[in-house]
């Protein structure tokens, strides 16, 4: 696996790339953007994760996959699963990240020192937003 190569942060953007693992004998990796937003929770479950702010991964051609911070937490540290989504650490410093569709499943290689990154930077992004403003 090709280690994490981040771009610079811009916000609550974490840049890395990953490798969409196939049956293939080469996987080149691609580039992910990890989207912070703290202050939208996932509407479309009734689960406890889905009142936490969410971590939407963006892949290239505009595929986006909106995961709860929660369940990324979880999958960091063992495997876990949340409607449509499946994580788990694959040894020491990989992170496997398998969405479901009805029409196929993606499989995808991370490093986790990036999404671990990305947790980190949306805990800071949620506290940072529910400090009142203060106005002069």
């Amino acid at each position: 696996m090709y280690p994490a190569e981040e771009g610079p942060a811009q916000g609550n953007v974490v840049h890395t790339k990953a490798l969409i693992v196939t049956d293939g004998p080469l996987s080149r990796p691609v580039p992910v953007a990890l989207r912070i937003d703290p202050t939208e929770p996932e509407p479309d479950s009734a689960d406890e994760e889905a009142a936490e702010p969410s971590v939407r991964f963006c892949f290239p051609g505009g595929t986006e996959w909106p995961v709860p911070r929660a369940l990324l937490e979880k999958g960091l540290r063992g495997p876990a699963r949340g409607g449509d989504i499946e994580i788990w650490p694959c040894g020491r410093v990989q992170v496997i990240v398998e969405f479901h569709a009805p029409e196929a499943v993606a499989v995808v290689q991370f490093d986790s020192s990036a999404l671990l990154r990305c947790v980190r930077r949306s805990y800071a992004a949620s506290a940072a937003s529910s400090r009142p403003s203060v106005t002069s």
